[in-house]
């Protein structure tokens, strides 16, 4: 019993630490004021893709650590709420893997998690406490108080890894307050439908990618069973 306690201790915490390090990426209630540096029309041209892909009736994404330790997937369905989101995570730690699954509607949220050996719990949690989507789109931000600033540019066209041709564009993002970069990637924005596609990100020293697919799917999250 205590190898096993030892053992889940062990990826919770490789668990908090990547989650912590995305929580930089996390769309708040309020997004914050963004100062544009670099190439003005490639920004515009970002935030009309990212605006486009949060219009959707539905979709659903990806989202990986470079090392494979953490992998989201991601289910996002337009409510008049909002969004409702459905997220299961896998953290692999020394061989092991453990999986959660975490639900928002609207004002409520709950969590499950599977435990080693079988059986599941279920609870009720704080809306803060929801992991972070694939929202590492600058200018989303936590809501903080301050000022966002962004830099951009186009750096033409490409392929993406499923073979879309792309526009890929460079960005970086910090507060005004701080002197360095803190979250650097790149977006890849389908040149047919004008979504975005793929993105890769590093932040706090993690590096990630995400991708986005089944655009406007009938996505219907709902409460978790048993809960």
């Amino acid at each position: 019993m205590e190898g096993k306690n030892r053992w889940v201790g062990g990826l919770a915490l490789v668990l908090l630490v990547l989650l912590t390090s995305l929580r930089v990426l996390a769309q708040g209630a309020e997004a914050p004021k963004v100062r544009v540096e670099g190439d003005a029309q490639a920004w515009k041209e970002m935030t009309s893709a990212w605006k486009g892909l949060q219009d959707l009736r539905g979709y659903r994404a990806r989202q990986r650590s470079a090392d494979g330790t953490l992998e989201m997937v991601f289910e996002s369905e337009r409510i008049p709420q909002g969004r409702a989101l459905r997220i299961v995570t896998t953290v692999r730690h020394g061989g092991q893997e453990i999986r959660s699954e975490t639900v928002l509607l609207g004002n409520q949220a709950w969590q499950v998690m599977s435990m080693p050996g079988g059986g599941r719990t279920c609870r009720q949690i704080p809306l803060d406490r929801v992991p972070p989507g694939p929202f590492a789109f600058p200018g989303t931000g936590e809501g903080r108080a301050g000022e966002e600033v962004v830099w951009a540019r186009r750096m033409g066209p490409g392929t993406s890894p499923k073979g879309a041709a792309v526009t890929v564009y460079e960005w970086r993002s910090r507060w005004a307050d701080e002197a360095e970069w803190k979250v650097t990637g790149t977006l890849h924005v389908d040149r047919a439908s004008g979504l975005p596609v793929w993105m890769t990100f590093e932040a706090e020293g993690q590096r990630f990618t995400a991708e986005y697919y089944d655009f406007n799917a009938p996505v219907r999250v709902a409460k978790p069973a048993g809960c």
